[in-house]
């Protein structure tokens, strides 16, 4: 998210340019609308949300600041990740070790608050391996029926992942 660009890219992040996940040309485009702006400010972003079939439910956030380069840098990482500057890091992301990405990851931020605020109500105690399903943010409009109809959490990842699996999904 930048928010020179008023919120660009945002949630379409992988479609930004228009092909889904190319990432080339939605960082190409991103350079292209920030060539003359000076305040590069930007912050990657995380929300996930645990559903019961009860529709109870719960969310954890989590955010990563930095700014955007004027240039890509490094090769590690995927999306923005050879644009986005983390100053904790010193580095982009893309020259950050996955050890040294995950530090600051808002990512693992998210998943942290999300279990932080589940367990201190005990819940997960109630939740086995085989109750959980996976949705892709496309399939968001399923997850209150699955989870009615098979009575299993749903835990819904908002960020667009590349990397998930297909196997990872029900």
């Amino acid at each position: 998210v930048v928010p020179a660009l008023n919120g660009e890219p945002g949630v379409y992040s992988a479609r930004y340019a228009g092909e889904v996940h190319n990432n080339v040309a939605n960082i190409q485009l991103l350079l292209r609308k920030m060539e003359n702006i000076t305040d590069r400010e930007a912050y990657m972003q995380t929300v996930l949300v645990l559903m019961y079939p009860d529709g109870q439910y719960y969310y954890g956030e989590g955010s990563a600041r930095g700014t955007i380069t004027r240039s890509r840098r490094g090769f590690n990482g995927f999306g923005y990740d050879s644009v986005f500057y983390s100053p904790q890091l010193k580095k982009t992301f893309a020259e950050a070790s996955f050890v040294e990405k995950q530090s600051v990851s808002h990512r693992l931020q998210a998943v942290n608050d999300l279990f932080r605020k589940v367990n201190a109500r005990n819940e997960l105690k109630k939740i086995s391996e085989n109750d959980i399903l996976f949705f892709r943010p496309s399939q968001r409009r399923n997850i209150g029926m699955v989870s009615r109809r098979y009575g299993r959490v749903g835990l819904y990842f908002l960020c667009r992942r590349r990397d998930f699996r297909r196997n990872a999904y029900a």
